[in-house]
């Protein structure tokens, strides 16, 4: 059976938006982290807080490894080019948004996996 272009417009659509929730989970797990806590009250606390100065965390769906690992990805299989794209256009707005407050890139280096290790 062939895909149908509606099907593939249902999946593209469904996949990207599933991506793009799942793609912020991490600051979620980062605030359990952070606060030692599963308290919604302390995580929107020090989200706000965090939020106010441009604070950039570590989340490891943000880490250019991650992107990494996608972009191999998504040579083998069309769903992960669809969260490549997904992601390209999430990051690129966390970066103009931390670049407009902060009139660097230094954030960036928060959000690697291997900072993080060495660090």
């Amino acid at each position: 059976s062939s895909i149908t272009r509606s099907n593939f417009l249902t999946a593209f659509l469904l996949i990207f938006f599933i991506a793009g929730l799942l793609m912020d989970i991490d600051h979620l797990i980062f605030f359990a982290v952070k606060t030692k806590s599963f308290s919604l009250k302390k995580w929107s606390a020090l989200g706000n807080k965090m939020r106010k100065k441009m604070q950039p965390g570590f989340y490891v769906f943000h880490s250019p490894e991650f992107c990494l690992i996608i972009m191999i990805l998504s040579f083998f299989h069309v769903y992960f080019l669809i969260i490549l794209i997904n992601y390209i256009i999430h990051i690129s707005i966390d970066i103009t948004e931390h670049y407009t407050y902060h009139k660097n890139f230094r954030f960036i280096k928060t959000w690697s996996v291997i900072y993080q290790l060495n660090n």
